[in-house]
């Protein structure tokens, strides 16, 4: 966990240190609607609390007799989509993630579960020209594979995120998110 942490905060700094040099081309104030235009995101973080969830209620029925523990091989949440600016501040959009955890049992049986989201998106931006601070929240459908039930109800929240444009339509960010989100993820946008 700590060191998918370094990774995400390393791969921040990384995308981040160029803004500096690109910021220096803009405009101080640029007064340009975002009304209108498109933005495709994608981005990868740290485990959602699905998996904390799922260890917490095995460790219960695991107390009973069946799951012996769960396995350290989450491979955290890929996430992705697409937002429409209906205003400056306001967007709406398509939220997917992907993610991956394993639960083995006494019996040594392993079982992979992986679930995947399909999510409708409020978004607020504000801010300054080139950084931007965001909320969000997301609702929608959880196709979980590896067990025998059907598509489910799920929501993500980021009560914070950080957005830095690096040039006019090219950002990073970096997020805080809590259910289907990433505790902690960050990721790349293009607005057209």
């Amino acid at each position: 966990m700590k060191a998918k942490f370094t990774a995400l905060a390393a791969a921040a700094l990384f995308f981040a240190a160029p803004v500096t040099v690109f910021a220096d081309d803009y405009e101080p104030y640029d007064n340009s609607s975002r009304a209108g235009h498109v933005e495709l995101y994608a981005g990868y973080g740290t485990p959602s609390v699905i998996p904390y969830f799922v260890e917490i209620f095995a460790g219960l029925f695991g107390a009973l007799g069946g799951v012996e523990k769960m396995e350290e091989q989450n491979m955290g949440v890929i996430q992705g989509g697409v937002n429409y600016y209906m205003t400056d501040w306001f967007l709406l959009g398509l939220y997917g993630s992907y993610e991956q955890f394993g639960i083995k049992f006494d019996d040594d049986d392993r079982t992979d579960c992986r679930i995947g989201t399909l999510q409708a998106k409020t978004q607020f931006e504000y801010g300054f020209n080139h950084v931007k601070f965001y909320h969000a929240l997301n609702a929608g459908v959880a196709l979980i594979d590896g067990q025998d039930s059907e598509p489910g109800f799920i929501f993500g929240v980021v009560p914070l995120g950080l957005k830095v444009s690096c040039t006019d339509n090219l950002s990073v960010f970096a997020e805080l998110g809590f259910v289907s989100n990433s505790f902690v993820a960050g990721g790349i946008t293009y607005r057209f």
